[in-house]
Formats: C-alpha cells, sequence, structure tokens
C-alpha cells in the first residue's frame, strides 16, 4: 500500500513538472508584448478607416469600409509576423501569420481596385506554403 501512494505521488510530481514545463512556454508567449502591439497597431488603424468613413474622406465610405478593414487586419498581422521574425527573444514561426497577413491585404487592395488578378494570390500564398514545407522536410532529413 505503500508502494501505491509512492507511485501516486510520483506521478503527481511528474504531472506538476510536466505543468511548469508546459507554464513557462504558455507565459512566454502571454508576456510577448508584440501580441499588445499588434491590438494597438490594429485598433488605430480601424479607428482611422472608421473616421474616414464617416467623414468620405480618401475615397472611404460606409460602402467600402469592409475593403478597408480588410487591409487593416492583414496590415496588422504581417506587421506582427514581421514583429516576431526579427525580436529574437519573441521569435517563433510565422507562416501562418504572415499567409493570413498577405491573404487579407491583397483581397482588400484587389477588391478596392477591381483588379482582376486576385486569383493569383491564393496560387502565390499555396506556392509559398509548399515551399516552406518542403524546406521544412529537407531541415528534418538532415537533422
Amino acid at each position: 500500500m505503500a508502494e501505491r501512494k509512492h507511485h501516486k505521488k510520483g506521478e503527481k510530481d511528474e504531472k506538476h513538472e510536466k505543468e511548469e514545463k508546459g507554464g513557462e512556454k504558455e507565459e512566454k508567449y502571454t508576456r510577448d508584448p508584440i501580441s499588445a502591439i499588434f491590438v494597438g497597431v490594429l485598433v488605430i488603424l480601424l479607428g482611422i478607416v472608421f473616421y474616414f468613413a464617416s467623414n468620405e474622406m480618401y475615397g472611404i465610405s460606409w460602402e467600402n469600409v469592409w475593403n478597408y478593414i480588410l487591409m487593416c487586419v492583414g496590415g496588422a498581422f504581417l506587421l506582427s509576423a514581421l514583429l516576431h521574425s526579427i525580436v529574437p527573444q519573441y521569435r517563433r514561426p510565422i507562416m501562418g501569420e504572415a499567409l493570413v497577413g498577405l491573404i487579407l491585404l491583397m483581397v482588400g487592395i484587389v477588391t478596392i481596385y477591381e483588379l482582376e488578378w486576385w486569383p493569383l494570390v491564393l496560387v502565390i500564398a499555396g506556392a509559398l506554403v509548399i515551399i516552406y514545407g518542403l524546406g521544412k522536410m529537407r531541415r528534418q532529413e538532415e537533422s
């Protein structure tokens, strides 16, 4: 019976260690100031777009405001990806963030200027994902 208690205690210690390690990783991302910068930049850009739409400035009106909102969100994602790639202590994978930003930004631009080549954005995004995956496979094979 003493063994059983000791075994359970060992399991609890092991579980506690895993929680601490997971907590460190989770804590790292909760302390990430780039996320706060992302939200701040997004709120500022949206405020500017709404101000311009309400005053019908620079061709922005309530009829086309969604195009500019998409551009703002895409731009904020791209800025966040850029910051995550250049700030060493907050570096993390940015492919998803960058692709979302690129797609949203391009959809906004394409709809504003009524460009017919917008499906190429999806082709380029898909090609980037494939190139990223192939590079990741090669790095795994080398190590």
